[in-house]
């Protein structure tokens, strides 16, 4: 029973020693073989491509090309760099970058969701859901904010919000145009939301001259609400130009003139 208990340990010992030789030389073998190979492609997935369309693969292999990756061996290749270089465009929320053993760099790349485009003579920018702010660089279908822009961003500022006073605005806006994006209806009509000189707000839509008063941007829920009611009971009878001002800053009621 002995000689068998030790001739099971001796065998273990073996094979357990065997693995870990094969895999040293595996090891040894592959990095020696990674030195070897080219990089000679670049392949790009962006994850969310279905839905959002603020940056192409285009883009990405121009910022892409400042780095020359194209003939260098790809165990050579900075990935922090080449994912540094491709999230600094501001569009990109998040990206991964590797290479294969056929000298392929993968770049997958999730993109940032803008919820609203702010624009008006000195400013020019895309909030994201998270509150991050990227320069224009393309046409998205979000609401445009535009006016007396109580933030000092300029048109090619990136990155978060600094003071507290700018976070609650920027917060505002986004649960505001959340609110629409997420209304069927109302998403299809409200084109722009205009910030008067008092920070308050007035809407215009896509098809009509009609300027809808809405008030302080805080307490939204319930002028939403006194929206939808004018489009489905007042509209249908009198017409969506029946009337060239809606108020709806008066709690409780809505005023048509």
């Amino acid at each position: 029973m002995i000689k068998k208990i030790i001739l099971t340990s001796l065998i273990s010992v073996i094979a357990v020693g065997a693995a870990v030789c094969y895999f040293h030389f595996i090891g040894i073998y592959n990095t020696d073989r990674r030195s070897d190979i080219i990089c000679n492609n670049v392949e790009i997935s962006l994850l969310d491509s279905a839905s959002m369309n603020i940056i192409s693969k285009n883009d990405i292999l121009d910022e892409l090309s400042q780095l020359n990756v194209l003939g260098l061996a790809i165990d050579s290749i900075n990935l922090c760099n080449v994912e540094n270089t491709i999230q600094n465009r501001g569009e990109i929320r998040d990206v991964e970058a590797y290479c294969d053993i056929d000298g392929v760099l993968h770049i997958d790349a999730l993109q940032r969701g803008p919820v609203a485009r702010v624009e008006n003579i000195l400013e020019k920018y895309y909030i994201s859901e998270d509150g991050y702010i990227f320069p224009v660089r393309c046409n998205v279908d979000v609401p445009i904010i535009s006016g007396y822009i109580p933030t000092a961003f300029g048109k090619k500022t990136q990155g978060y919000v600094g003071s507290d006073q700018e976070k609650i605005w920027i917060k505002a806006m986004i649960n505001l145009c959340k609110s629409f994006s997420h209304n069927d209806f109302l998403s299809k009509q409200v084109e722009q939301i205009y910030i008067t000189e008092k920070n308050e707000i007035n809407l215009f839509l896509r098809n009509s001259d009609v300027k809808i008063i809405f008030g302080s941007p805080y307490d939204y829920d319930e002028k939403i609400k006194k929206l939808e009611a004018y489009f489905k009971c007042i509209v249908p009878d009198k017409g969506i130009d029946a009337y060239s001002e809606i108020n709806l800053s008066y709690k409780g009621e809505i005023v048509c003139k």
